[in-house]
């Protein structure tokens, strides 16, 4: 045994014989019980971190545990595309030679987006193996390939199908500097000092801190309860404006806030998640101030084409000087900024596409309500179901170029094209004779101003245009049965609802089914139609358009949310929609784990897809470890210069030293405060450790005596002692691992080999070396065992050593019974 430890050798050198042995393999044909743990796939850019290091050291420590009782284990890696984050590391990188994703058109960018991506995975994929992870790398999936592509569309297609996608110019969150829609829980909060204004709004004074958002006021606002202002409400007023006079009305809506600023807001609809809503009860016009790079549009005036604290700053001292602005006082509050690039976000309306998600979110809640899952903490189980329980549509949309392209088509190319909506031959006269309403089962999603391709079913010819003027819902026991602007006039109810019956055969019909009418403005046609403004989901370019024929089909422009295909990555990674061995076997997971930041956007999901597509849970154990964060409580970044590199650690201290170090912060769901320093202490400490367990091993094996007496047996008092103690040891790391305790578990093996084993057993046996052999290397067996799942390297370089092992891997011994 040489006497200085070179752990990179050692290390390159296990792994090797481990992977060329096929150890890390998992055997679905195999009679053993299986047991799948899905490693969270790391962002393409990204290389390995504390918070990858401290995921990895964990997942290891419980496979290598379940393989040790006998089981058949998965651990699967993968790799995440990271949309945004990806799209911008490529840009920066194109800018550095001159060239932008305008320059070079769609096709060029995706080509060259490919070989960087080939690059990037080749510098950080060996990064990943650092800590000694047994992954099944022969199964590691990267989420743009075949296979998780097929999942994504089966998912799309799914929800179109049953009707909970649509798409439309909704309200959501924007990312100036990333260019995309973004979801809430993308967010951070920033809290700032920044100014409360005063504006005066004709006879009233309000307060904002957005003063550059009032080209896009179209209401004055206050609580109905609020009798300050009762006599103002419903009364127009001229308000004074950089851009001239405006007439405003003040309306009364409960969303107001009585007690912020004079109980009198500004109601912009454009930019503000509260005043849409408030806009759209009270039928307010939208104008948009702010356009998606975060700069002020031509409403603006003089002021348009600044960035939003460019135009606050010019436009204050103007509203001063016009008496407009009465007041300033200083306003602490939280600021939305993107969490990846940590811009402030922009609130604005954008055509997205979204999922209708309560029906979705019903499986999950449940689930969880039952408490099908092992959340640890457990209080995890609560905030999910909350957060689920308040779910808003989720927008699925990105204006990216890199990730899963949306799979729709439109047939048709220019302005006035819009989705089709069918008549039946003996309607199509009504529609020239006075018919201005129409009712349907099915919700087309128009909204009031859309454009709709009149057509006649069965022969698909566009017969005109239907321009929305009105949208409502009601039952069908309640549709009129004499109204002319209907077009069919029905004496009994029954015969209206056989005749919705007869041409909606999806539908149950009956008085309590929900109708949607739409009123609209006819226009026929009187020009030749080149597309009828079909929507074709298809995961492969249609030829031509399955309503009209046409071949003018243009794919949609954006991409899917990233975290639309990791939903479903406990499902796709093993092979979902096909019905593989590997999700017959593996699926449900048994372990999975993450960091408690993305719990809403990725854990919170992957239970509600798999409730919803394969009726299970997606994981039995869900375990949320704790952040490092450093000595103030920061999270570590680049930015604030304050990261630690695994591969520091590694490098100075070795990966077995280092996983020992983290496992000490592996509490379930408690955040460490951490330095260089600390980690460092840790680090020597258990590098100390392993040079302890090499000299036991050395004292052991190499200074065994010649003749040693006996078989293994236990009978004098000292031996029977350390047996007892290294049976008590077995059962508390065996109690701490299945209740996935790492902090605990790794931390009684320590104490037993260093100061039961090594201070007290071993000093003793020099007094009686021949007779305590077979004892002593019984225990050093027995401890290699117990420490491999958090040890891996040294215990295999020992295990070695042992004359009874016959070259076989520790990873194939038997995890020791009491």
């Amino acid at each position: 045994m040489d006497k200085v430890y070179d752990h990179k050798q050692s290390e390159a050198s296990w792994y090797s014989f481990w992977e060329k042995k096929g150890l890390f393999k998992a055997a679905p044909n195999s009679p053993k019980k299986p047991y799948s743990l899905l490693i969270p796939p790391p962002n393409l850019t990204g290389g390995l971190h504390l918070g990858h290091a401290m995921q990895h050291t964990i997942l290891d420590a419980i496979a290598r545990f379940k393989r040790l009782q006998g089981f058949d284990v998965l651990l699967l890696p993968g790799v995440d595309h990271a949309g945004i984050l990806f799209e911008a590391t490529f840009n920066r990188e194109l800018k550095k030679q001159g060239l932008s994703k305008e320059k070079l058109g769609r096709e060029e960018w995706l080509k060259r987006a490919w070989e960087f991506k080939d690059k990037v995975y080749k510098g950080v994929s060996s990064t990943w193996r650092f800590m000694g992870l047994s992954a099944d790398w022969s199964r590691e999936v990267f989420s743009l390939d075949p296979g998780p592509a097929k999942a994504v569309f089966e998912e799309f297609k799914t929800y179109w199908d049953r009707g909970l996608l649509y798409k439309g110019p909704y309200i959501v969150q924007w990312c100036p500097r990333c260019n995309t829609a973004i979801e809430d829980a993308e967010l951070e909060y920033e809290e700032r000092k920044e100014k409360l204004y005063f504006l005066k709004y004709g006879p009233l004074t309000l307060a904002t801190v957005r003063p550059e958002t009032k080209f896009g006021d179209t209401a004055m606002a206050v609580n109905p309860g609020d009798k300050r202002y009762t006599d103002f409400v419903g009364k127009e007023f001229e308000i004074q404006t950089l851009a001239g006079p405006k007439k405003m009305k003040v309306i009364a809506d409960p969303a107001v806030d009585p007690n912020f600023g004079t109980g009198v807001v500004k109601v912009t609809p454009a930019h503000d998640f509260e005043d849409y809503e408030i806009g759209k009860r009270h039928n307010l016009p939208i104008i948009r101030v702010i356009d998606k790079n975060g700069r002020l549009t031509e409403v603006a005036g003089k002021f348009a084409g600044m960035k939003v604290e460019e135009a606050r700053a010019a436009m204050i001292p103007e509203l001063k000087e016009k008496g407009i602005l009465v007041k300033e006082e200083d306003y602490v509050h939280n600021v939305a900024v993107c969490d990846r690039c940590k811009s402030t976000v922009e609130p604005l309306v954008s055509e997205e596409w979204f999922v209708k998600v309560n029906n979705l979110a019903k499986g999950a809640i449940k689930a969880i309500s039952g408490n099908e899952i092992n959340f640890l903490p457990k209080g995890y189980s609560k905030i999910l179901n909350d957060w689920l329980s308040n779910i808003h549509d989720w927008c699925i949309s990105r204006s990216l170029w890199w990730g899963h392209r949306i799979p729709v088509w439109y047939c048709g190319l220019g302005k006035g094209l819009a989705r089709p909506l069918g008549f039946y031959e003996g309607v199509v006269p009504q529609l020239y004779t006075g018919k201005t309403k129409t009712y349907r089962l099915k919700n087309h999603w128009y909204k009031v101003g859309d454009r709709a391709a009149f057509h006649q079913s069965g022969t698909n010819k566009i017969i005109g245009f239907g321009t929305i003027t009105a949208v409502s819902e009601t039952a069908v026991g309640k549709l009129p049965l004499h109204d002319p602007a209907y077009g069919a006039v029905y004496q009994k109810r029954e015969e209206l609802i056989a005749a919705l019956q007869k041409h909606n055969k999806n539908f149950d019909v009956n008085e309590n089914t929900l109708a949607f009418i739409y009123s609209y403005k006819f226009e026929p046609v009187n020009r030749k139609v080149t597309g009828c403004g079909e929507v074709i989901v298809s995961s492969d370019p249609p030829e031509t358009c399955p309503r009209c024929g046409g071949s003018k089909l243009t794919q949609d422009e954006q991409v899917l949310d990233t975290w639309f295909s990791s939903g479903l990555w406990p499902l796709s990674t093993l092979g979902w929609p096909e019905k593989t061995r590997a999700l017959e076997r593996y699926f449900p997971w048994d372990f999975e784990i993450t960091a408690p930041e993305i719990k809403f956007l990725w854990i919170a999901r992957m239970i509600m897809l798999g409730k919803y597509f394969m009726k299970e849970i997606p994981f039995k154990q869900m375990f949320f470890h704790g952040m490092l964060r450093d000595l103030q409580g920061r999270k570590f970044s680049k930015s604030l210069g304050n990261g630690i590199e695994p591969s520091y650690l590694i490098e100075r201290w070795g990966t077995d030293a280092t996983r020992m170090a983290l496992y000490t912060y592996a509490v379930p769901g408690r955040d460490g405060r951490v330095s260089r320093e600390s980690l460092d202490t840790r680090g020597k400490n258990f590098r100390n450790f392993g040079t302890k367990l090499r000299n036991i091993a050395r004292y052991i094996l190499e200074l065994k005596p010649k003749d040693p007496v006996g078989n293994l047996r236990f009978a004098h008092k000292d031996d029977k002692w350390i047996k007892t103690e290294l049976d008590k040891t077995s059962g508390k790391v065996t109690k701490n691992l299945q209740g996935l305790q790492l902090h605990l578990a790794s931390d009684e093996i320590y104490d037993f080999v260093w100061h039961k084993f090594a201070d007290i057993y071993i000093e003793k046996s020099k007094l009686r070396r021949k007779e305590s052999q077979p004892v002593l290397e019984y225990v050093l067996e027995n401890s290699l065992i117990l420490l491999h799942p958090f040890m891996p390297f040294i215990t295999e370089e020992l295990w070695q050593k042992l004359s009874n092992t016959g070259g076989k891997s520790v990873m194939l011994a038997q995890w020791p019974r009491n």
